[in-house]
């Protein structure tokens, strides 16, 4: 009789979802994040310290949303000043396989400048949570 009773004591309670890990949790790896944290305070230095004109403070902020936004199999850029205000990320030995130059809140991405096959994207505007899909298909895995 007091299994019945427990049974339905049991029956009547709320039942839990079933808690599962977000697929973004179950990626994580602890020296990718480092490496992103990284690069995002030299992109901060670079608007403190930069010899020539520094970095301007919303190409600093939209270069550490995009690099927030970057997903953990994609390459991480090396990243200079662009002299007038705003950054250059590269991805690629030479020749570059990808130039991004971001300009405030503007992306304007180059596939394989310098060269004959060089073509521009066009000129993305970067406000979004994720990184636009025409851009990273183009960004390279790690």
């Amino acid at each position: 009789m007091n299994v019945a009773v427990l049974s339905l004591r049991e029956l009547s309670q709320p039942q839990r979802p079933e808690i599962q890990a977000d697929l973004a949790a179950s990626d994580f790896d602890p020296e990718i994040e480092r490496r992103r944290s990284t690069l995002k305070t030299l992109i901060s230095r670079l608007a403190i310290e930069s010899c020539g004109p520094s970095v301007n403070q919303p190409s600093v902020a939209t270069a550490h949303l995009f690099i927030s936004k970057l997903p953990s199999d994609r390459a991480f850029p090396r990243v200079a000043p662009d002299g007038e205000g705003g950054l250059m990320l590269v991805w690629g030995e030479m020749p570059v396989s990808l130039l991004v130059i971001i300009d405030d809140a503007d992306i304007l991405p180059v596939l394989h400048p310098g060269t004959e096959q060089s073509r521009h994207l066009p000129p993305m505007r970067f406000r979004s949570d994720q990184i636009p899909s025409e851009l990273l298909n183009q960004i390279p895995p790690r």
